[in-house]
């Protein structure tokens, strides 16, 4: 039985500097992606703020033009509002929401939305308007109510007595 006794065998491997290199260009990479996700978060966080914003936007400017409007005239699904004796819009897209003044349009909302309108009289004064925006996933409600004086309903003969 002979014994054959070899030397030492050459073991294929990586050298030290080349795992040093395959480091630092790894981490190079992990550090663009880190970097690149950070910058798309913000910015659909920028969004979503801004969309935030647009709505708050909205509410107040159609709070305040319901609040000082002498009457709001419903028609198909744009209300007009008629305020010490000017003319604005609001236009009701399935896409947007327009407000129109003195023939310069201005889009006050982008985004599916349902606008839903009570009236009364002939007119179509509108007393009570419904709107449903739908942000991301999320599906905000708002309510407008409007009053009207009863020496102007009566003027314009919007409330009838019948005896």
């Amino acid at each position: 039985m002979l014994f054959r006794i070899s030397g030492p065998s050459k073991i294929k491997a990586f050298t030290l500097l080349e795992i040093m290199i395959a480091l630092v260009l790894s981490f190079f990479v992990v550090g663009i992606l880190y970097l690149s996700y950070n910058m798309m978060g913000s910015q659909f966080r920028n969004e979503y703020q801004k969309q935030l914003s647009n709505l708050v936007l909205l509410k107040s400017g159609l709070e305040m033009d319901f609040f000082y409007a002498d009457t709001i005239i419903a028609e198909d699904k744009q209300i007009l509002v008629f305020r010490m004796g000017k003319e604005s819009s609001f236009r009701f897209n399935e896409d947007c929401i327009l407000k129109e003044i003195n023939l310069k349009s201005d889009t006050l909302f982008t985004g599916e939305s349902q606008v839903k309108f009570e009236t009364i009289g002939k007119n179509n004064w509108v007393i009570h308007l419904t709107l449903k925006i739908k942000v991301e996933d999320e599906e905000i409600q708002m309510s407008f109510s409007k009053s009207y004086p009863l020496n102007q309903l009566l003027k314009n003969k919007e409330i009838s007595f019948e005896y």
